[in-house]
C-alpha cells in the first residue's frame, strides 16, 4: 500500500517502529545469510556492468542492517560483522579474478587506463549503494588488488612512458600511482632523469636561444599541467631541470650568460625599429621572458643588463612604447619586489619630471627676457638610479652651445635647486644639424662629437687632423672614430698624398633623403668590461649580505649557524643565489658594524650616523634644531644629506663604513658626495645665412655652412 508525504505523516510513531522491528526480527535475524548473499549477487551484477531490478532496494536495505539495534555502537558492529566483512572478503576475490583478466585481455595502455576504469566505477558504487563508513574500505580493497599488489608492473613501464613522454598513459599512471602510499617515488626518479640539456649549446644568437630555452620550458610545462596534474613535487623536479638549463656551463666551463642574453631580448622585443608587435604579441613575449626569468639565478645581473638597455632606450626615446616598458617593470615587480625595481621607476619618474623642468625654463626665459640663440631643451636625471658613468673623453664646447647651457646651469642650480650640482655627459647627446652650404638643404642627425667637428668648417674648408683634436679636446679614440664616421658618410673627404692628415668638406654631397642620420662607429663591449660588471656585482653581493645578515640579527638577535644560512638564502633567492663559502664570510658583519677601526673622524661618525637614521626609519622627518644646537644640526643635515637613498641602499653603505679600511671607505663617501643630478637635453638652434635668402650653391663669402636646428644633450 503507497501513501502520500501527508498521509506518511499522520501516522501514529507506532507503525514505523513495529515495521522496523518485524524486519529485523523476520527477515534480518531469520535470513540475514540469505540476504546479504542476495546482495552480494546484486552488487558483482552491478561490477560487471550488468542492470540489476530495484537498485534503491539494494541500497535501502544494505543501510537497514545499521539500525538494527538501538545502540548505534552495536549497530555498526552488527553491520560489520554481518555485511560488510563479506562484501570487503568479495570485493577482493572479485578484483583478483578481474585483474587476471585485464591482464590478458590488454597490453599496458589499456590495463592501465581498464584499471582506473574500474577504480572510477567502484568509487561511485560506494556512494551509490554502501553505508558511508564502508566507502575507504572497499577503495582500499579494490585498490590493493589492482594497482598496489601490481606496483612493479606499473613501474616497469614508467621508465618507457617517461622516455617517449607518452602523456595519456602518463596521466593515466599518474593518478594510478598516486593511489599507493609512495607509489610516485619510481616515476619522480625517472622524470627527475629525462635529459633537458639538449639543443641549448648551439645556439648563436639571443633570439635562438631563448627560443630554445622557450621550448624546452613549453615542454615541461605541458607535462605538468597534462600528465601530472600540476603536482608540486613534479613542477620542483621540471623548475631544477629548466634552471640547469638556463643556467647551466658550457663545455669550456664558462657560465652561460643567460642573464645578459635574457636582458638583450627583452631590449629588442621593447626596442622602436623591432617588429611591429600587436599589443597581444608584445604581452605574449613579455610572459615569455617573465616565465624563463624566474628560473634565472643572476637576477641582480639581469637588472644590470636590463637597466642599461632601459636607459639608452628612454635617453633616445626608443622604446617600443612606455606603457609596455612599465608592464615590463610591474612583471619583474611582482616577482622581485619593490627594491629590486626602484631604481627602474625612478628612471620613469626622472623623463616625466622633466618635461616639467623644460616648461618651467622656458617661462624663467621669458620672465626674465633672455634670448637664446638655441632652443633649449634638457632631461634631469638621478645618478643614483640611472646606470650612466659620469666620466666621458674630454670635450670643449662648441662656442654656439656655451650660453645656453651656462643659462640653464644657472637656472637649476641657483634658482630651482640649490646646492645640486649638474654634470653634462656629451657621450650621450645627438644634435640635429642644417647643413646650408648644398644646392639642396639637408638636415643631418648627429652625435655631439660628430656637431663639435662639423661646427668648425663655417670657419674654414679644410682641418689638419691634429687641429681637429685640439679645437674639441677630443682623445685620440674617440677623434679616430668621429672622423671615421664623418668620412663614412662623406660629408668630410680624407686627402690624399702629402695632405693626408687633412680632412676637408665635401661641397659635393648628395643624399636621397634630405633628413638622415650619421651612423657612429659602435663601441663593442669587450670582456674586460664583462669581467667589470661581475667584478662590481661581487661586490655588491657582499655589501647585500652583509645587510642581510644585520637585518636578520637585528630582529633575531640569537640565531644558530644553520639557521643564519637558511634565513640569509631565503632573503637572497630574489636576487642572486649566495655561495655558503660568500656568507660564511660576513657572518660577523653584525659585529663590524657596531664597531669602526681606529678613532673615527667626526666626519665618519656623522656620516655613520645618517646612514644609520636612513635604514632604520627612512627620508629625515623632523624639523631642523635651534641656532645654537650645533651637534644636533650636524646631525640632522648628515641625515637630511641621505634623503631620497633606498633603506636597502643604506644598509649596504652602512656596512660598508664599518669595514678596517678607513681610507678607502673614505674615499667612497668622497664620491658619494658627488652630483646626484646629471642632465640630458634638447637643443634647437635656428642659424640662418646672412641675406636670409636661399643660397643656390657654395660661395666664397664667410657665412655659417652648418647650422644646429636641433641637439640632444646628455
Amino acid at each position: 500500500m503507497e501513501f502520500t508525504s501527508k498521509e506518511s505523516e499522520e501516522l501514529p510513531p507506532e507503525i514505523g517502529q513495529i515495521a522496523t522491528q518485524k524486519w529485523q526480527e523476520i527477515i534480518i535475524m531469520e535470513y540475514q545469510d540469505e540476504l546479504v548473499d542476495v546482495l552480494l549477487a546484486a552488487i558483482e551484477k552491478d561490477r560487471k556492468e550488468e542492470s540489476i531490478p530495484f537498485p534503491d532496494l539494494v541500497n535501502g536495505v544494505i543501510h537497514s542492517f545499521v539500525n538494527v539495534e538501538e545502540d548505534e555502537i552495536k549497530s555498526f558492529e552488527f553491520y560489520q560483522s554481518v555485511f560488510e566483512r563479506r562484501l570487503l572478503d568479495e570485493t577482493k576475490s572479485f578484483y583478483a579474478r578481474e585483474l587476471a583478466r585485464l591482464r590478458e585481455s590488454y597490453d599496458f595502455s589499456g590495463f592501465i587506463k581498464a584499471v582506473k576504469n574500474k577504480i572510477d566505477a567502484e568509487q561511485h558504487r560506494c556512494q551509490k549503494f554502501f553505508h558511508i563508513s564502508s566507502h575507504s574500505k572497499v577503495l582500499k580493497a579494490c585498490i590493493s588488488r589492482l594497482t598496489t599488489e601490481q606496483i612493479d608492473y606499473l613501474n616497469g613501464e614508467c621508465a618507457r612512458l617517461v622516455k617517449n613522454e607518452l602523456i595519456d598513459d602518463l596521466h593515466c599512471l599518474y593518478k594510478l600511482l598516486r593511489l599507493v602510499d609512495n607509489g610516485l617515488q619510481v616515476m619522480l626518479r625517472e622524470v627527475e632523469s629525462i635529459e633537458v640539456t639538449a639543443d641549448l649549446r648551439k645556439e648563436n644568437t639571443c633570439e635562438d636561444y631563448v627560443n630554445a630555452m622557450l621550448k624546452v620550458s613549453d615542454r615541461f610545462s605541458s607535462l605538468i599541467q597534462q600528465a601530472f596534474e600540476e603536482d608540486p613535487d613534479f613542477k620542483e623536479i621540471f623548475g631544477k631541470a629548466i634552471r640547469a638549463v638556463i643556467n647551466h656551463s658550457n663545455p669550456s666551463n664558462t657560465p652561460i650568460r643567460a642573464a645578459e642574453i635574457l636582458a638583450r631580448y627583452t631590449d629588442i622585443i621593447l626596442r622602436k625599429g623591432s617588429k611591429n608587435w600587436s599589443d597581444a604579441e608584445l604581452d605574449e613575449k613579455q610572459s615569455h621572458v617573465i616565465n624563463l626569468f624566474r628560473y634565472v639565478d643572476d637576477k641582480d645581473l639581469f637588472q644590470k643588463f636590463y637597466s642599461k638597455f632601459l636607459a639608452k632606450r628612454l635617453i633616445v626615446n626608443g622604446s617600443i612604447s612606455l606603457d609596455a616598458e612599465e608592464e615590463m617593470i610591474k612583471k619583474l615587480k611582482i616577482i622581485c619586489g619593490y627594491e629590486y625595481t626602484s631604481r627602474l621607476h625612478q628612471m620613469f619618474t626622472d623623463v616625466r619630471l622633466s618635461e616639467g623642468v623644460n616648461n618651467d625654463f622656458s617661462t624663467y626665459l621669458n620672465k626674465k627676457n633672455i634670448k637664446l640663440s638655441v632652443n633649449f631643451s634638457v632631461s634631469v636625471l638621478q645618478s643614483g638610479a640611472w646606470p650612466l658613468s659620469q666620466s666621458s673623453s674630454p670635450y670643449s664646447i662648441p662656442p654656439e652651445l656655451e650660453t645656453s647651457l651656462t643659462t640653464f646651469d644657472d637656472y637649476y642650480c641657483t634658482s630651482l635647486h640649490r646646492g645640486r650640482k649638474l654634470v653634462w655627459l656629451p657621450y650621450l647627446s645627438t644634435a640635429e644639424l642644417r647643413m646650408t652650404y648644398l644646392k639642396k638643404g639637408y638636415y643631418v642627425t648627429t652625435t655631439s662629437y660628430q656637431m663639435a667637428v662639423l661646427l668648425l668648417y663655417n670657419n674654414a674648408l679644410s682641418y689638419q687632423r691634429g687641429d681637429i683634436g685640439t679645437r674639441t679636446q677630443l682623445t685620440e679614440k674617440e677623434l679616430t672614430r668621429t672622423l671615421s664616421s664623418l668620412e663614412a658618410a662623406k660629408i668630410l673627404i680624407k686627402e690624399s698624398g702629402c695632405n693626408a692628415n687633412n680632412y676637408k668638406l665635401n661641397l659635393e654631397f648628395g643624399n636621397k633623403r634630405t633628413k638622415f642620420k650619421i651612423a657612429s662607429s659602435s663601441i663593442r663591449e669587450n670582456p674586460q668590461e664583462l669581467t667589470k660588471v661581475h667584478t662590481i656585482l661581487e661586490e655588491e653581493r657582499k655589501l647585500f649580505l652583509q645587510a642581510t645578515i644585520v637585518r636578520i640579527m637585528k630582529s633575531r638577535k640569537v640565531l644558530n649557524h644553520n639557521s643564519l644560512l637558511e634565513e640569509v638564502i631565503k632573503m637572497s633567492v630574489n636576487r642572486f643565489s649566495p655561495s655558503i663559502g660568500l656568507i660564511k664570510e660576513f657572518e660577523n658583519a653584525a659585529n663590524n658594524v657596531k664597531n669602526l677601526a681606529g678613532k673615527p673622524s667626526d666626519a665618519d661618525l656623522l656620516e655613520v650616523y645618517a646612514l644609520y637614521k636612513q635604514a632604520t626609519v627612512g627620508d629625515c622627518n623632523t624639523t631642523r634644531p635651534g641656532y645654537l644646537d650645533f651637534q644636533g644640526k650636524a646631525k640632522w643635515d648628515a641625515w637630511d644629506s641621505k634623503k631620497g637613498t633606498s633603506k636597502g641602499d643604506a644598509e649596504q653603505a652602512y656596512i660598508k663604513k664599518s669595514a678596517d679600511d678607513a681610507d678607502a671607505l673614505r674615499t667612497q663617501y668622497q664620491m658619494l658626495q658627488k652630483p646626484n643630478v646629471v642632465r640630458k637635453g634638447n637643443i634647437s638652434i635656428p642659424i640662418t645665412t646672412r641675406s636670409g635668402r636661399k643660397r643656390k650653391g657654395p660661395s666664397k663669402e664667410k657665412y655659417p655652412r652648418i647650422t644646429i636646428t636641433q641637439c640632444n644633450n646628455q
